[in-house]
């Protein structure tokens, strides 16, 4: 299947560019990492709560394996990333595409886009991509911890597809401008479209500062409006009454040192009076050349249930991750995580579990307000010219 997606992505691209464009300037690159974890809890169904990575309790497994096929814009490029491992399946997992019965060759491909140069400060790209949103990305390589955190699970959304113009101001600053179906859906679920905006800021060689803010109608179009023609099918609109997403993000990051470096991420999204908001704390301790300390602390409120599907959460967790770098392109992580939620919210995570006395055949679980887990995880990534 890896193999068929890669090559309908380089026919589509060849395409696009010259048969001479397409064999200079190629990079390829790739990654691999997987893991085993082990939950106190000792889950049943072996899924760890308020995890949409790192999920599986006692058994080896692939989160990630990539390649990345990529052209620089000279002036035109196109970049393909194609993935498969739980974390594909968890990024589109409401993909519209795929929901509604489609093909699900969207959850290969992380990434697939064309690009233009228009020259040396703005750059066009048109089709799938990355959010800018959040302090952490889908490949474990490019974070500071192994798992995932809370904002990065619930508060942002993972891909976009449309269009995205970067624009280069100068070596300080930069800014790209977004106007895209919406959040995680290559196939719009409504006639409405999201706009988006990014900013980032470096004041100083050691500080950076992201700032993201983002707009639209995400919910299915609720207002039919007539038959198209084609195939008894409906052509409908997003209500008036259809509620607006609204999204801010900033992410802040100081290097005090060669040794030492801090980040911190806050997040805020509304809609429909309902809101949800976080903050994400980091460090990065360099205590020796072969082990680096990561500390990660974070509060996520979700009050009425929005996002979390649930009745409302005030979630926490404490990461503490030990990177031992094999090589420049290899690591090993060992990391300590504990969630949480305040005692007055209703149990989130869930324990052991038995055979249901009422209902044969099921399993009720244990609920608690907590749970602690114990990570192994590995990392290999390259990159060919």
């Amino acid at each position: 299947m890896v193999v068929r997606v890669l090559f309908a992505v380089l026919v589509l691209m060849g395409t696009l560019l010259s048969g001479a464009a397409l064999a200079e300037d190629v990079e390829i690159s790739g990654s691999f990492d997987g893991y085993y974890q082990f939950s106190m809890n000792r889950p049943a169904d072996q899924m760890i709560p308020a995890r949409s990575f790192d999920f599986r309790h006692s058994t080896f497994s692939l989160n990630y394996a990539e390649l990345v096929v990529e052209k620089k814009a000279e002036p035109l490029g196109f970049r393909a990333d194609i993935g498969f491992g739980d974390a594909s399946k968890v990024v589109h997992a409401t993909e519209p595409a795929i929901v509604n019965g489609g093909s699900s060759l969207y959850q290969y491909l992380q990434q697939a886009y064309v690009m233009a140069k228009v020259n040396d400060k703005v750059q066009l790209d048109f089709g799938k991509f990355v959010t800018p949103f959040g302090a952490e990305v889908i490949e474990t390589k490019d974070n500071w911890n192994y798992t995932r955190g809370l904002l990065f699970n619930y508060a942002v959304p993972f891909y976009h597809f449309g269009l995205r113009a970067n624009f280069e101001y100068n070596d300080k600053v930069s800014y790209a401008l977004y106007v895209v179906n919406g959040w995680n859906n290559v196939q719009d679920n409504n006639s409405a479209k999201s706009v988006a905006a990014s900013v980032t800021m470096k004041p100083s060689e050691k500080f950076t500062v992201i700032a993201n803010a983002m707009v639209g109608k995400e919910e299915p179009n609720s207002l039919p409006f007539a038959n198209t023609g084609f195939g008894g099918g409906q052509l409908s609109f997003a209500a008036p009454g259809t509620p607006t997403r609204r999204l801010l993000d900033a992410v802040l990051t100081y290097e005090v040192n060669d040794k030492l470096s801090l980040m911190a991420n806050y997040d805020y999204g509304t809609e429909s009076h309902m809101d949800w908001k976080g903050i994400a704390a980091y460090g990065k301790v360099k205590v020796r050349d072969w082990v680096t300390v990561i500390p990660r602390y974070e509060w996520f409120q979700d009050t009425d249930g929005f996002v979390t599907g649930t009745t409302g959460q005030t979630l926490q967790e404490t990461t503490l991750t030990f990177q031992f770098p094999v090589n420049d392109n290899s690591s090993v992580y060992v990391e300590w995580r504990s969630d949480w939620n305040r005692s007055t919210d209703p149990a989130f995570f869930h324990a052991h579990g038995y055979q249901s006395i009422l209902v044969p055949g099921t399993i009720e679980y244990d609920m608690r307000h907590f749970q602690n887990s114990l990570l192994i995880g590995w990392t290999y990534s390259f990159t060919k010219d």
